[in-house]
């Protein structure tokens, strides 16, 4: 984990990739206990169906995690530990052959109780003792149900990954999936105006639907985090942590007064930003190279179906508007070259293609703010976002209502193509 201050030196792409970890290493060192000694608290509870199993107490540190304590569980699933601490600290209970954790914030004097099973640990586990703790379990619990939701959708997306209407069948699967993120971002802002100034809210601002769907995104949610940083330097204004969350926010402000767009946001209505990648023979290409036409920015990837999917719809509105001034410029989401290849040819992808075969590292990703595919933008000749993420039906009926319009084109030669 990285500290906010390594966080204010990168880049706005490693910004985003890390907020996760970044927002982790704030939970230490909260400064409000007894600093003239230590005390003691307790946590004590029972994980079903894990005897004889070992549960590790650790410390949440700055640049990782620090093992405190460990205990074999007995046959009743009852464990115990007895650790000291001279403020409310970050601590995890981790259950043996499991790599996730349960985040309890512990204070002195407090006897936390905890209940969970092992089976699905640490889902659906209660908590007493310990009002931060509890605080957390309510965020966490919300978050589990949420991510069945969604991964229930994914399981229907896969088994229908053959059917001809997987386009149809996909947004209305993605209206549920809209419907229920919309439901725990309602979920986490409200808990956030309920509990404010409270370290629970650190977690809440860490949160992910997905690995790469935060609820709240630092750049396009800055409100809520100057806020909840303003907050939190009220209550603990000599917390080295909050420190680091007001430089990381003083960070982001400066960026959002910028007159650019920030990295990883995209509007329509200003300049796309520029991309230079090779195609499959190795020539760079760059989206400025295509200004005068009507572009589509889309991203695909060759192990992706519904890219698949897409492309048989996109071909046939490339080739039906593609005389009159449009073209494609796809990014693939790849890190093998062979398959990236085969797939251009096995589905006769007759467009400009590139990728530096970095998968989500992939520069134009993180700039385009790329999080699931497909995903695209159009262009308009004039090299400014004129709409994003449009269905293949949605994008044929646009370009039916722009191409008749006059433009000033370059002629898409075929030499370019891959």
């Amino acid at each position: 984990m990285q500290s906010f201050i390594t966080f204010a030196k990168k880049t706005m792409a490693d910004l985003l990739k890390t907020t996760t970890a970044i927002l982790t290493t704030i939970l230490i060192g909260c400064t409000h206990g007894h600093p003239d000694k230590d005390l003691s608290f307790s946590i004590f509870g029972t994980i079903d169906d894990a005897n004889g199993r070992t549960i590790y107490l650790k410390i949440n540190l700055e640049n990782g995690y620090g093992l405190l304590d460990s205990a074999k569980i007995k046959p009743d699933g009852s464990f115990a530990f007895n650790a000291l601490t001279n403020r409310p600290d970050f601590f995890s209970l981790q259950l043996e052959g499991n790599e996730n954790t349960i985040t309890i914030a512990a204070d002195t004097c407090q006897k936390i109780e905890l209940h969970a099973q092992a089976k699905n640990f640490p889902e659906n586990y209660t908590i007493t003792g310990s009002p931060e703790s509890e605080k957390i379990c309510q965020l966490e619990n919300q978050l589990t149900q949420t991510k069945k939701t969604s991964d229930s959708l994914g399981k229907i997306f896969r088994a229908k990954i053959n059917n001809p209407d997987l386009p149809e069948i996909k947004h209305s699967l993605d209206s549920v999936y809209h419907e229920t993120e919309k439901k725990q971002r309602i979920f986490s802002e409200n808990f956030l105006n309920q509990n404010q100034g409270s370290l629970a809210a650190l977690i809440c601002l860490s949160q992910y639907i997905a690995p790469r769907t935060p609820i709240f995104d630092p750049i396009k949610d800055f409100e809520i985090y100057e806020k909840t940083s303003t907050q939190l330097s009220e209550k603990y204004p000599e917390n080295i942590h909050v420190k680091k969350l007001q430089q990381y926010v003083e960070k982001l402000k400066t960026l959002k007064h910028d007159s650019k767009p920030l990295p990883g946001t995209i509007k329509i209505g200003f300049p796309a930003p520029e991309i230079s990648l090779p195609t499959i023979k190795g020539d760079t290409i760059k989206l400025s190279d295509l200004k005068g036409n009507y572009v589509l920015v889309d991203f695909w990837a060759s192990w992706s179906n519904i890219s698949q999917k897409n492309n048989e719809l996109l071909s046939k509105i490339y080739w039906k508007y593609n005389s009159a001034g449009f073209t494609v410029y796809q990014i693939a989401i790849d890190n093998n070259r062979e398959n990236w290849k085969n797939a251009i040819k096995t589905q006769k992808l007759p467009w400009y293609n590139v990728s530096d075969l970095k998968l989500w590292n992939c520069q134009a990703a993180q700039d385009y703010g790329i999080k699931t595919l497909p995903a695209n933008f159009l262009i308009y000749p004039d090299g400014i976002v004129g709409q994003s993420n449009l269905t293949p039906q949605e994008l044929d009926e646009t370009l039916k209502n722009l191409i008749g319009n006059k433009i000033i084109r370059k002629k898409v030669e075929p030499s370019q193509q891959n």
